[in-house]
């Protein structure tokens, strides 16, 4: 990353300029009230001037996506503090709704088997549902500070947003009705011997299996932390956490619901010979749907160590 470019925007934004309305008399400067006057703005800044203590009070910051630009001698953290690009339990939005349903099965033939009703066929599996939305990219953080004291720790997270929950899975489809049997046959047309008992109806169709959900969300990227030199010491420490790597991947969608199981076929009716048939057995719904893959987790950044002297 060109560090010029951090020093351009400290120069636009009149840093100089801010600095200069501060307290001359050494002061501590809050973190949080300064962090909060940035909400609505696309770049965080968060400065104190020369002599006095930017305080980081030991609670969660989120960026939401925004660049930082920390510039400070001195910065206190008196607690565990965590300054990050997004709040990893704030995914991006799922993919709503719900695939198509699957298609029903084939009806059972009438009277082809052996009389009795065919079995209608399975119902066809749900369609799968669409993959999640992709999480958002994090943007740079610069950490201007010369030096780090309080018996705190400060986190700085650069990871890009979670992806999103991948779409529910399609409910299976229908099953097929089952075919119908024949009526009872008497006999005697003819002079010939035709007579046959009544057909059974066919058994309904098992209900398809549910569609598969949709694949999670690519996570975003995470962007750059780029700190003085003198940031390295603190880091060892272990008083410094600097994380660069990707946004965590979105959830698979839930399997699509089952498919309900078809009709039975009606049975053959009976006449002066003797009854009829049986009415067709039923038949079970489908299976739940699987639950869709996991995302993809986003690309790894970097830390750079920067003097951020301005180029003349």
């Amino acid at each position: 990353m060109n560090t010029h470019l951090l020093f351009a925007l400290r120069v636009a934004i009149g840093s100089t300029a801010l600095a200069s309305c501060l307290p001359s008399q050494a002061a501590d400067v809050s973190f949080r009230e300064q962090f909060a006057k940035s909400q609505q703005l696309p770049v965080v800044i968060v400065q104190a001037a020369a002599g006095d203590t930017l305080v980081i009070e030991p609670e969660t910051f989120t960026l939401r996506g925004r660049s930082l630009l920390v510039s400070a001698q001195n910065v206190r953290v008196d607690g565990a503090a965590t300054i990050q690009a997004f709040d990893p339990a704030s995914p991006a939005e799922p993919r709503t709704g719900v695939a198509p349903t699957g298609d029903p099965g084939d009806p059972g033939e009438n009277v082809n088997c052996a009389r009795s009703g065919c079995p209608g066929k399975k119902g066809l599996e749900g369609k799968p549902g669409e993959i999640g939305q992709a999480g958002l990219p994090a943007q740079k953080i610069a950490l201007d500070v010369a030096h780090l004291s309080g018996a705190g720790s400060l986190t700085v997270v650069s990871a890009g947003q979670t992806g999103g929950q991948g779409q529910q899975g399609g409910k299976g489809g229908t099953g097929g009705h089952g075919g119908h049997g024949a009526k009872r046959s008497c006999g005697g047309a003819f002079g010939l011997d035709t007579r046959a008992g009544p057909g059974d109806g066919g058994q309904a169709g098992q209900g398809g299996n549910g569609g598969k959900g949709g694949t999670g969300g690519t996570a975003g990227d995470a962007a750059p932390i780029v700190a003085r030199e003198s940031m390295k010491s603190f880091v060892s420490t272990g008083q410094l956490h600097l994380v660069v790597t990707g946004g965590a991947p979105g959830k698979g969608g839930n399997g699509g619901e089952r498919g309900d199981a078809g009709l039975p076929g009606g049975m053959g009716g009976g006449n002066s010979c003797g009854g009829g048939g049986r009415t067709g057995a039923g038949n079970s719904p489908g299976d739940l749907g699987p639950v869709g893959d996991t995302g993809s987790e986003g690309k790894d950044s970097e830390i750079i160590y920067s003097t951020f002297e301005p180029v003349s």
